[in-house]
């Protein structure tokens, strides 16, 4: 088994589970290369998928968090849900990144670019807090963080905040308290969609 999938697999000293940091080699996604990156996430999905550590992890919570016992709902999840998982989600899309970036650039970023756009940047603050990148600069998203960083849209506001926070900026801090009581519409409905499902 290759070296990034036992990394990622790599026990946790508290509870002896499986890391929560399943990396699913993201080191290897260089945004400007999207075929390579797509295809690699991919490949590394599928080694994850084929892995019983992983899939019967995952597959416990499911069943369990559904209240679905029996074996055929499990093995059906396993063959049916497991192995399309990454074609229904865009963040794992180099192709849809580039294309945030790109609306961004030319001034043409539509609202679902936006939340796009906050999303990736809370993938990269999840990317760095679980050491992804030994470096800042190594960032997938900084040019993408570099045209959002004075947008006045809560989304981006809020997700640029976290960001900082976890790249260690103290002082992003009181900007967050500020925007968790700050009385404006749009920024309140950022936080209660982020805690509130429909």
């Amino acid at each position: 088994m290759d070296d990034a999938l036992n990394s990622a697999f790599r026990e946790s000293p508290r509870t002896g589970l499986p890391s929560a940091r399943l990396q699913l080699s993201l080191r290897d996604l260089r945004l400007r290369d999207s075929v390579h990156a797509t295809a690699r996430l991919r490949e590394s999905w599928a080694t994850l998928v084929e892995d019983p550590r992983f899939h019967e992890l995952v597959l416990e919570a499911l069943c369990a968090g559904l209240g679905l016992g029996g074996a055929h709902w499990w093995e059906m999840f396993r063959l049916r849900l497991l192995p399309r998982v990454l074609s229904r989600i865009t963040i794992a899309e180099a192709d849809r990144w580039k294309a945030v970036e790109g609306a961004f650039e030319s001034g043409t970023a539509t609202d679902a670019d936006v939340q796009h756009a906050a999303t990736f940047l809370i993938l990269d603050l999840w990317l760095w807090v679980t050491r992804c990148y030994k470096r800042a600069e190594e960032s997938y998203f900084l040019h993408l963080a570099e045209l959002t960083r004075g947008s006045n849209l809560p989304e981006l506001r809020v997700a640029h905040c976290l960001r900082d926070i976890g790249y260690g900026d103290k002082s992003a801090v009181a900007r967050l308290r500020a925007m968790i009581r700050s009385k404006d519409p749009a920024t309140r409905r950022v936080f209660r969609d982020a805690f509130v499902s429909n």
